[in-house]
């Protein structure tokens, strides 16, 4: 099948599903884009992808929207420039993050502004489901536009924290929470080695108290990941996957998994069991306050960047039932972008090989694509597979939902159904 026939017949089963559903109407399957210098709806599955990058050079500049900390920042200002040389189109980027750029784009919308000033804005669910919502995104499914993105798996393409992306989101990385924990304390006998399973730990946590503790997950990522994830283990995931949210049956399940926060407190960090902040919550194990957290990889490996985290102290693996993904960041392309085509270009550089396998060694978060993960990832020589990645998991038998333990995607609205009254039931009981 050759790239045109291929765009053809896609372009023609999404328009039958999404039209279905009720989410394009034969209006915006058949119009084109009227904004000088868009690619057009038709276009988009006609034209060859070395014509889209010739006429993304002749626009010569793409204006990326980024979010995140210092490292991820740099990281993507480095493969800018490495862009800049590879294509020749002028690299700029604004870390001004997604919720001004979605609030601006809003604005823009409301206006009528045919022709913005932003072309690629990298988002998360919530916030892309809500931009979706008001017309803020390029109404073309760009995800089977791009070369690379061929190759994600099915889930992360279409779907993040539950709500359908219709193509229009591509993601780029995986973020992930894992249990870090105190090595040499578990060595020198002063901490039990840490509970392989969910079962394991409420007893674990009785036996070793005080050196639990999570983070306030109003106040971090990486604690209210671990929140769905105490709600995956105590309900089962299957209550969860895909299910619409319904406040009533959001009540009813979450009264087990308070139940179990509850009953965890008493043994947690007496000082402060709740950090305020992902952060605040690594600090502790970095001064020897506790042994045991929930944490992200990308944020245990720029502690270890920063010379605040020494790796051979630490080590991190992945529970079971595992904690459920962080979630997919990636990029979505503005309606009024005014460099479609060198959006698009950009979009499959970061999905190739050479910088997906960068993203753990760099920033330590996982490659959206599988193939692309290294053996080993480095740093400064050190292995990152059980100090910065979890140690016992199959990176790519974790991507196949036949496989187990399969990868967990968190459910947004339940999940902020249950931040919004843990404060309630658990930290202020």
């Amino acid at each position: 099948m050759n790239r045109k026939f291929g765009f053809l017949a896609a372009l023609f089963i999404g328009v039958i599903v999404l039209s279905a559903a009720g989410c394009v109407s034969k209006e915006q399957a058949t119009v084109t884009e009227t904004v000088t210098g868009a690619v057009e709806y038709k276009l988009a599955y006609e034209v060859p992808w070395e014509e889209i990058v010739k006429r993304a050079q002749q626009e010569g500049k793409v204006v990326v929207v980024g979010f995140g900390s210092v490292a991820e920042h740099d990281f993507y200002r480095k493969l800018g420039k490495e862009f800049e040389q590879k294509y020749g189109i002028k690299f700029e980027y604004q870390d001004v993050g997604w919720f001004k750029a979605v609030e601006k784009l809003k604005d823009e919308k409301k206006r009528g502004v045919e022709v913005g000033d932003i072309d690629v804005v990298m988002i998360w669910s919530a916030p892309f489901a809500e931009g979706y919502k008001a017309g803020i995104w390029w109404d073309v499914p760009i995800v089977d536009l791009v070369p690379n993105a061929k190759d994600i798996p099915y889930i992360p393409k279409y779907f993040h924290d539950f709500y359908p992306s219709y193509g229009r989101h591509v993601p780029i990385l995986q973020w992930q929470v894992a249990m870090l924990y105190n090595k040499k304390w578990v060595e020198e006998g002063k901490m039990e080695a840490p509970p392989k399973t969910m079962d394991e730990l409420l007893d674990w946590v009785k036996r070793n108290p005080g050196m639990f503790a999570y983070c306030d997950p109003n106040k971090g990522g990486s604690g209210h990941t671990w929140l769905i994830s105490v709600a995956y283990y105590i309900n089962g995931y299957d209550a969860y996957a895909f299910k619409p949210f319904d406040e009533n049956r959001a009540e009813e399940l979450s009264k087990r998994v308070f139940d179990y926060l509850n009953q965890l407190e008493p043994y947690l960090y007496k000082n402060n069991p709740y950090p305020e902040g992902n952060k605040a919550t690594i600090e502790l194990l970095e001064q020897g306050e506790v042994g045991l957290i929930p944490m992200w990889t990308s944020i245990t490996l720029q502690e270890i960047q920063a010379g605040r985290l020494d790796p051979n102290m630490i080590g991190m693996y992945m529970i079971d039932p595992p904690i459920a993904s962080g979630g997919f960041d990636g990029y979505a392309i503005p309606y009024n972008a005014p460099h479609k085509y060198a959006a698009l270009v950009w979009i499959n550089f970061m999905l190739s090989d050479e910088v997906q396998r960068r993203i753990p060694q760099e920033i330590g978060a996982y490659p959206i694509k599988t193939d692309a993960m290294p053996d080993t990832p480095t740093f400064n020589g050190i292995n990152g597979i059980g100090v910065w990645l979890p140690e016992g998991i199959d990176f790519k038998a974790w991507r196949d939902p036949l496989r187990k333990p399969e990868l967990r995607y968190r459910h947004a609205e339940y999940m902020f159904y249950m931040m919004k009254k843990w404060t309630e039931e658990v930290k202020e009981r």
